[in-house]
């Protein structure tokens, strides 16, 4: 397995916005060396780390943890797609960098539903798209797939993954999410990633792969098993489990409703396709 969502961070040396004030077992630091024993147990061969907040720290963190962990292929960071300018800069940068993947910004943090369709923002991710880099989209909102979908259609040669399945029946109804994702597969540039569903049982450590079970056979019937990837979303995971279970729920549902080599595309080949990954 190929885990596409991984998160890793230190307080004592980035801060973390949106822990300021947290109460949860996530307001503190989380280095390789607490999870990397877990993620060999679970026989994951290839992690991918993902943007936690928006600045160079959290990316340039990451990107040195890559260097140091073998099993680290790939990083999602963070441009200032604001800037059209800087991230130009910035992409020819870290572009050298064999570990730099895909891009992320924190989408559902910010106030403007619609922050992606700013014209800065498009043409920043047209950049993006010509350097052969991905974007995750972090989406809870209708907004957020809608927003999806347009920049699917104005930019083809972008490759996009709706992270944690745009979190199904959170903000918006399980009704509204299905019509939304099946308009989001009509754009074979937008992929989904199996994460981040715990939370959204609302049924915290006891939450089984029948709860998910509904969302995941939705995904795979509507996007095909070639545009599913899983990732575990740790250590925000551990608001609802454990990472060996929140992992183990995962392969259960999965394995029940595809065969073995279709598991597999799901498990590791997309992820190698679509972040571009190498030695897996």
């Amino acid at each position: 397995m190929i885990d596409t969502h991984l998160h890793l961070w230190d307080l004592n040396r980035n801060r973390y916005g949106w822990l300021e004030g947290n109460t949860t077992v996530l307001n503190k630091t989380y280095l390789w060396e607490d999870i990397e024993p877990e993620i060999s147990s679970n026989e994951v061969k290839g992690v991918v780390l993902v943007q936690a907040d928006n600045h160079f720290g959290d990316t340039d963190f990451m990107l040195e943890n890559a260097r140091k962990h073998s099993l680290i292929r790939g990083v999602v960071g963070w441009l200032p797609l604001l800037s059209v300018r800087e991230t130009e800069e910035k992409l020819a940068f870290y572009s050298q960098n064999s570990y730099f993947k895909g891009i992320r910004h924190l989408i559902h943090d910010e106030k403007n539903s619609r922050w992606l369709l700013q014209p800065s923002v498009m043409e920043s991710l047209e950049l993006v798209a010509k350097a052969n880099l991905s974007y995750d989209v972090v989406g809870v909102l209708s907004e957020h797939l809608e927003c999806a979908m347009q920049i699917a259609e104005k930019i083809p040669s972008l490759r996009l993954v709706l992270d944690h399945l745009n979190k199904p029946g959170v903000n918006i109804s399980i009704d509204t999410w299905k019509t939304l994702l099946k308009r989001a597969a009509s754009y074979p540039n937008i992929y989904v990633k199996i994460s981040g569903l715990g939370d959204c049982t609302q049924k915290p450590f006891t939450w089984t792969a029948e709860d998910i079970k509904p969302w995941i056979d939705f995904v795979i019937e509507t996007f095909g098993v070639e545009r599913c990837m899983i990732g575990s979303d740790y250590p925000v995971a551990l608001l609802s489990g454990s990472y060996s279970f929140t992992l183990s729920c995962y392969k259960e549902c999965i394995l029940s409703l595809v065969s073995d080599s279709e598991a597999k595309k799901i498990f590791s080949t997309n992820a190698t396709s679509f972040y571009r990954l190498t030695d897996i």
